[in-house]
């Protein structure tokens, strides 16, 4: 906080911004030497809460950065160790094994890619959504369909 003074006026606007809008201008029988003074005083002190805020803000900022970083690298550092998983499992030779309380199991994922502009009538129209059902199968034939490919990986579920 840079401006510690204008606390209070912080929390009152933090509680209720509504209420502070004036509904009336201010009365025209207050001096006007006065007046100047306290509409000075009263912007000034807005304005430390104003600073404050955006101190504030700079502050979340930086810690919403931090933590995005953090969870960036927790994934990879969960990333590495499914892949220790899946290495040992694929040294294993096998594709599910018990675990104490787990049970860890390589799932087979099969999905067909095609590039742009794709048109194959055997198996549906460029402009209509083509069979990939049916691409899969004929590729997985040995087929060779121009624009498409296969593509085959593993997921590592753990349960």
């Amino acid at each position: 906080m840079v401006y510690p003074e204008v606390e209070l006026l912080e929390e009152i606007i933090d509680k209720d911004y509504d209420s502070l809008v004036p509904e009336s201008p201010i009365d025209q029988s207050i001096d006007n030497a006065w007046k100047d003074d306290v509409l000075s005083f009263g912007v000034e002190n807005l304005c430390k809460a104003r600073v404050n805020k955006q101190a504030e803000l700079a502050e979340l900022e930086k810690e919403l950065k931090r933590i995005a970083e953090r969870i960036e690298d927790t994934k990879k550092k969960t990333e590495r160790v499914e892949g220790y998983i899946q290495y040992l499992l694929e040294k294993d030779g096998g594709t599910k094994i018990k675990a104490g309380s787990f049970v860890v199991s390589m799932k087979k994922r099969e999905k067909v890619s095609l590039e742009v502009g794709f048109n194959d009538q055997r198996y549906g129209q460029s402009i209509v959504i083509p069979d990939l059902e049916l691409i899969k199968a004929a590729l997985k034939r040995g087929t060779y369909i121009k624009d498409a490919k296969l593509i085959t990986d593993y997921k590592l579920d753990i349960s």
